[in-house]
């Protein structure tokens, strides 16, 4: 009977291929000094959520941030969104008397997603909530006063930006200058290797 190799014997049979061929081409590459023309800690590619909050995060770890977007408006994709967050244990939530928790979130994604998630994750996420939320707030990002109820959960938890959308998130986090982020939008990748990225501003 025909087998098909699993996806870890694929990645050490791909992994074995190509180590040959990146040590040949270390070993090959001219050892001249790179220049740059701008140099920074960190390089966060792509201005939506998970963008913009590692940029920030990283600045406030006293690190310098370069954030490149290739749209010509920051915020991509999370931007358009409807700007829903649900969030376990928000201070409306404690305020109105809604009893909730991470655990509770967690058994509610279980079972919207009929025991096919990763639980792992989902832990992630449930138990992030509270603290992603918070640090939305610390930035500027304003929420309607009261909590919604949305399907798939047990308690109403959905906090949504005063705007209905994820540009309500995005906007505030974007609109920051004083925090220092070097932030270049507009931008096309020409070239790029382990040590050098060459990028292009398109229309220039």
């Amino acid at each position: 009977m025909k087998t098909t190799p699993s996806r870890r014997s694929f990645l050490k049979l791909a992994a074995a291929c190509t180590a040959p061929a990146f040590g040949s081409l270390a070993f090959a590459a001219p050892q001249t000094k790179q220049k740059f023309d701008k140099v920074a800690d960190v390089i966060v590619i792509g201005s939506g959520f998970a963008g913009l909050a590692a940029a920030l995060e990283a600045k406030e770890k006293g690190a310098s941030v370069m954030l490149l977007e290739k749209m010509p408006a920051y915020g991509g994709n999370s931007a358009i969104n409807g700007g829903a967050f649900a969030v376990a244990g928000s201070p409306l939530q404690e305020k109105e008397g809604i009893k909730d928790s991470p655990e509770l979130m967690l058994q509610d994604m279980i079972k919207s997603g009929r025991g096919l998630s990763h639980v792992d994750l989902l832990k992630n996420i449930v138990y992030g909530t509270r603290p992603a939320f918070d640090f939305t707030v610390k930035y500027g990002v304003k929420y309607k006063p009261f909590v919604q109820h949305f399907g798939g959960h047990s308690v109403p938890r959905i906090m949504q930006t005063i705007e209905s959308t994820g540009g309500g998130i995005t906007r505030p986090l974007v609109e920051r200058p004083e925090l220092g982020v070097d932030m270049q939008s507009a931008l096309s990748q020409t070239s790029f290797s382990m040590t050098k990225a060459v990028l292009s501003v398109s229309g220039s």
